[in-house]
């Protein structure tokens, strides 16, 4: 199996024996993906090679899953660099995959943490087309097993994807396309969930909360103008120039942030120095701890 200085790791407890099943059910609440880490960037130089993963002290944490849809912890230790190969014709896109073999309850493996040689990484290329897809589970099992694993009972996560053409020469950024592993909705009690909303301001008790604010502001103030609009001690300045044929001038604002509030507050939108209006405001807040 293909794993370059064991970059892939199961998830290990002590003895680096592999990850059971019962060290894995907080997955269970995810996607398959990346959930935490660098995942596939670009290399320093420019060629078809990406570089895959994070550090040896912070490996990038990946959650893969197995055909009955049950889902374990990998890691990958260390960064590695991966080539990437162009189609000879059209467009392709590859996927970054990191696998391990069917979950054993525990690794012979006694002296080295995570089960590495039951792990792999791999590239998985789609079909060439002028308009490709990204490579199928079946694609990618198949591709497991060739590798020299069981890909009928492997456990896998697709990192990322990278589109290429026939004429590609080197990787960027702007080619690679993250597969974040985010919570799934049906894990989510919406009926519990504390969310709230507000127009012209907004009231909050005390917690951890996502806010959310939007702002239009306007000016009929000839010639030029400055103004600043203050969201939770933030200041963003709307200035311009205002000809007189024109009827108002306009700006549209957004701001978000995580804020821990420790009694109950109400928020506002306000203004300061040429004379401006909030002509329209709406916000949003979702509670994420009590």
């Amino acid at each position: 199996m293909t794993n370059p200085d064991n970059i892939v790791r199961v998830r290990a407890r002590n003895g680096g024996r592999a990850s059971v099943y019962e060290a894995n059910g907080w997955c269970q609440a995810y996607g398959s993906g990346i959930l935490e880490g660098t995942g596939v960037v670009q290399n320093t130089v420019a060629n078809m090679t990406v570089l895959v993963g994070g550090s040896s002290s912070k490996p990038d944490v990946l959650i893969a899953q197995n055909p009955a849809g049950y889902k374990i912890a990998l890691d990958l230790v260390g960064q590695q660099p991966v080539t990437i190969t162009a189609p000879a014709s059209n467009s392709r896109i590859s996927a970054i995959v990191a696998y391990t073999d069917d979950l054993a309850l525990e690794s012979t493996e006694d002296t080295v943490t995570g089960s590495p040689a039951s792990c792999g990484l791999i590239v998985v290329n789609g079909s060439s087309s002028a308009s490709p897809s990204a490579p199928t589970d079946t694609q990618i099992r198949n591709a497991i097993t060739s590798d020299g694993a069981t890909g009928s009972q492997a456990s896998y996560a697709v990192i990322a994807t990278i589109r290429v053409a026939s004429n590609t020469t080197s990787i960027t950024n702007a080619l690679i396309t993250r597969n974040q592993a985010g919570v799934q909705s049906s894990k989510i009690d919406f009926a519990t969930l504390d969310i709230r909303s507000g127009i012209s301001n907004i009231t909050l008790p005390a917690g951890r909360w996502l806010i959310v604010a939007v702002a239009n502001v306007v000016t009929a103030v000839e010639g030029s103008f400055s103004t600043e609009i203050t969201w939770l001690g933030t200041a963003k300045r709307f200035q311009g120039y205002r000809t007189s044929n024109q009827n108002r001038t306009q700006g549209c604002f957004t701001w978000a942030t995580v804020m821990d509030v420790s009694a109950s507050t109400t928020y506002s939108i306000t203004t300061s120095g040429d004379a401006c209006e909030i002509f329209g405001r709406q916000w949003w807040a979702v509670k994420l701890s009590n």
